[in-house]
């Protein structure tokens, strides 16, 4: 019977310092730049999901895309972000 109380102790307390590490460890996550990154998308998601029609921020996405597509085109045509961003700079100057 001792044995079986001692397997149980055992049990219980590897569960808990199973179940401890791995809340530090979420927290941890949830603390750095991408857990905090991770966090604002699932809220965002939620908001959209909950109170903005899907075609409306389909389309905001998808100009957002094609926007970095072409400063990403340019950027490797001109050499670099800093080029173009000077140029842009110097256009509305």
């Amino acid at each position: 019977m001792t044995n079986g109380d001692i397997l149980e102790q055992v049990r219980e307390a590897s569960v808990n310092d199973y179940f401890s590490s791995a809340d530090e460890e979420l927290d941890k996550y949830l603390d750095s730049i991408e857990g905090r990154v991770a966090q604002f998308q699932n809220r965002l998601q939620e908001l959209i999901s909950t109170t903005i029609d899907s075609s409306w921020i389909k389309g905001i996405v998808d100009f957002g895309t094609k926007a970095i597509e072409v400063i990403t085109s340019l950027a490797d045509a001109f050499g670099g972000l800093n080029m173009i961003l000077g140029t842009v700079a110097g256009a509305f100057a």
